[in-house]
């Protein structure tokens, strides 16, 4: 049933406890926008529209540096380097690169020393080294994905959708909707350097893997499969990077026969509950998370708008933050942290294609 119902360090704890509240980002991606970002700041559990940022223009997924005051983002097969200044929230252009084709992703790796990219179009993945401003160097590595499955409107080709790597930097992974695989690659710290490793992680035929997310402290990693809307769950090896299939879950009734498509997946930070969103159902799928790695059906929750992209749960657990592109708006929910349970606490409307939020700290 569709129901729609209204631990870090002690810095960063302290922080968060400040009335100043740190800034929360939102990717704006419409037709000929000119506030590429909206920057908004938490404050005593409400959020504060502090600027519509033009210093780029209609982007797409963005991610913060680990350890200094730095946003990269991808948009228009650009990759962009941005300042936040850390008391105004105000974003700064440093420069940007080619993503030498469409891109769909961006993640910093933990060193904070290199830019990873995946291109959906195009299917490649690149590595950029960051420079002492914050600023990309020229891209020192491209890798080509070759590939297809059984979807033949959308698995003709090799599709990477993401970028990310393991807990300790030592390995990347990256979901590849059309060759329905996770590509596991060696990452050398050092050099910057990607290289194939033996294993990798495979999906059900047709089912598109498409983002994921690792447990917080157990041997875990989840896929969200687009193409048909369902959550797998692999045991992870970080020694060897592999990955191996515990089960399958679906993310929708099973009457359901219209058009969904699943997008993003995250878990909490503790760790008990994963979240997965569906575009076209419009829902967010909820998830008590077992200590074998399985997943318990909670219920799925009305989104707040069409076409949920991204969402983001805040490090303390309590709101859960979802970008809905088509309708043009974040939604805001409070979540139970006993049960897991979603409660739509407040609608923020005007954000263009809203489609990626994010959290710098």
């Amino acid at each position: 049933m569709l129901r729609f119902t209204m631990t870090f360090t002690l810095t960063f704890l302290s922080i968060w406890a400040f009335s100043q509240g740190p800034f929360i980002t939102v990717s704006s991606s419409g037709n000929d926008n000119i506030a590429g970002l909206y920057v908004y700041r938490l404050v005593d559990d409400q959020l504060e529209l502090i600027e519509k940022s033009g210093a780029v223009q209609s982007t797409g997924y963005h991610n913060f540096h680990p350890n200094a005051p730095f946003l990269y983002a991808v948009g228009n097969n650009k990759v962009y380097a941005l300042r936040i200044d850390e008391n105004s929230g105000h974003l700064t252009l440093i420069n940007e690169q080619d993503s030498k084709g469409g891109p769909c992703y961006v993640k910093v790796d933990e060193s904070g020393r290199y830019v990873m990219v995946a291109n959906y179009g195009g299917a490649t993945i690149g590595v950029y080294p960051i420079g002492r401003d914050g600023g990309l160097l020229e891209m020192q590595q491209s890798i080509q994905h070759t590939g297809s499955s059984i979807d033949t409107s959308r698995q003709k080709e090799a599709h990477p959708h993401l970028i990310t790597v393991s807990p300790g930097n030592k390995y990347a992974l990256v979901p590849d909707l059309g060759q329905d695989r996770i590509m596991v690659y060696t990452f050398d710290e050092a050099s910057g350097r990607l290289t194939e490793n033996k294993f990798m992680g495979k999906a059900l035929p047709g089912a598109g893997p498409r983002h994921l997310e690792f447990h917080p402290s157990l041997p875990f990693v989840y896929v969200v499969n687009e193409l048909n809307s369902t959550v797998t769950s692999y045991r992870w090896d970080n020694t060897q990077g592999k990955m191996d299939q515990i089960a399958t879950y679906p993310m929708l009734d099973d009457q359901f026969n219209e058009f969904s498509k699943a997008a993003d997946i995250h878990l909490t930070s503790d760790g008990q509950f994963l979240y997965a969103s569906n575009r076209g159902h419009n829902s967010i799928a909820a998830y008590r998370v077992m200590n074998d790695g399985t997943l318990n059906a909670i219920d799925r929750y009305s989104c707040g708008g069409d076409f949920p992209r991204n969402f983001f749960i805040t490090p303390d657990n309590r709101f859960l933050l979802v970008a809905n592109q088509r309708s043009n708006n974040m939604a805001q929910y409070a979540i139970n942290q006993k049960t897991g349970v979603l409660t739509l606490i407040k609608d923020f409307s005007d954000i263009p294609g809203a489609l990626c939020i994010k959290l710098h700290r």
